[in-house]
């Protein structure tokens, strides 16, 4: 993000998947939920989106929000943590969509081709 000179604090983020594994309901020792009290402790805003895990909240100290659906142009960031089928069948153009102009997606688990992604493990 420094590197696109997009502002850290408060930077809106999307995590995109927090179970412990693809299409799987269960967040137990998820390593997901570690990522989030990092951002946060940048003073990110964070947002997160898995339409696999119920709508309870994760955890109220998180202080992250668990969304129906992403908004069009909303986010500084997009993290795709979790390859869900259904992250699958949305496609890497429509969750880039997501994204305000100046962005960037990481795709932790190398989902999408190389070019679509400014981070992948």
């Amino acid at each position: 993000m420094n590197e696109k000179k997009i502002k850290i604090k408060n930077a809106k983020i999307l995590i995109m998947g927090i179970s412990f594994k693809e299409n799987c309901s269960d967040i137990r020792n998820s390593k997901v939920l570690d990522l989030v009290r990092i951002l946060r402790k940048k003073n990110m805003i964070i947002d997160i989106y898995d339409p696999v895990v119920s709508q309870a909240s994760p955890e109220k100290s998180l202080k992250a929000k668990l969304i129906n659906f992403p908004k069009k142009n909303s986010y500084d960031c997009i993290i795709l943590s979790v390859p869900h089928t259904k992250f699958l069948k949305i496609g890497v153009l429509k969750i880039k969509s997501w994204l305000k102009e100046n962005n960037a997606f990481f795709d932790l688990k190398s989902v999408y081709p190389k070019n679509y992604s400014d981070f992948r493990l």
